[in-house]
């Protein structure tokens, strides 16, 4: 297995794409059937769409400091020594991610309201 492999197709070693034949892939054209079929049934319910929209990125926005947090803490600890986040800019760079973190969590809770 190769590094970096991050879908479900890619761990369980199914093709997992458009460029194979469906004979060739039979379980991701099923799933991705599924999920066109449930999408147009989503777009031709009365939901309203702008609202579902909404809702996402306020999640995203809630969300979003969890990701940020593990990024600068990989680009900490995880990277090669040589492009490690060191010194002033690890401090700049947090302050730039707790800025952000603040805003979007902040614009998130407020746009639930």
């Amino acid at each position: 297995m190769r590094a970096g492999k991050s879908s479900v197709g890619e761990i369980l070693g199914y093709k997992r794409s458009l460029q194979n034949s469906p004979k060739d892939a039979p379980w991701f054209y099923i799933l991705y059937t599924i999920v066109l079929i449930f999408g147009a049934m989503l777009v031709g319910s009365d939901i309203n769409l702008v609202r579902i929209s909404v809702g996402v990125e306020v999640m995203n926005a809630i969300c979003l400091p969890i990701v940020l947090i593990f990024l600068f803490l990989l680009a900490r600890k995880a990277l090669p020594p040589k492009y490690r986040l060191k010194g002033w800019y690890s401090v700049l760079v947090f302050i730039v991610l707790a800025v952000t973190t603040l805003f979007g969590f902040v614009g998130g809770i407020l746009g639930s309201f």
